[in-house]
C-alpha cells in the first residue's frame, strides 16, 4: 500500500469506522469499537510518515531499526488478525488482511536478514 493507499484507509477509519469494519466483519461496532478503529487509523498515518521518512534515510543502520520495528508491528498485526478470523468474527474478506501482513513479513524479513549490505 504506497502512500496515497494508507492515507485513504485512515481517512476511511476516521470518517466512516462502521462502515469500513461492517465489510470485514458481520459483528456490530460499538462505541469503544469505534474509537479503537479511529485510533487504528491514526496508526496508519504514523506507519505512513515513518515509512515515508524512513524512504530517504541514507544511513543504512536507522533504515534497519525502523524496519525491525515494522517487523514486530506486522507480525503482532497478523497474529491478532489471523486469531480473529479462526475466531468467526472477521468475514472472508480478513484473510486478504491476513495476506497482505504476510506479504508485509516477508517483505521486511528479507530486508532484514537476507538483503546483502
Amino acid at each position: 500500500m504506497g502512500l496515497q493507499g494508507t492515507r485513504r484507509a485512515a481517512l476511511q477509519y476516521f470518517s466512516a469506522p462502521g462502515f469500513i469494519i461492517g465489510v470485514l466483519s458481520p459483528l456490530p461496532l460499538n462505541a469503544v469499537g469505534t474509537d479503537i478503529s479511529r485510533l487504528f487509523g491514526a496508526a496508519l498515518v504514523l506507519v505512513t510518515f515513518i515509512t515515508w521518512g524512513a524512504s530517504r534515510l541514507a544511513d543504512r543502520p536507522a533504515r534497519r531499526m525502523i524496519a525491525g520495528g515494522l517487523l514486530v508491528y506486522a507480525i503482532l498485526g497478523g497474529i491478532i488478525t489471523a486469531w480473529g478470523q479462526f475466531a468467526g468474527t472477521w468475514s472472508a474478506l480478513g484473510w486478504s488482511s491476513i495476506i497482505s501482513y504476510l506479504i508485509f513479513i516477508l517483505g521486511y524479513g528479507y530486508f532484514l536478514f537476507l538483503e546483502p549490505e
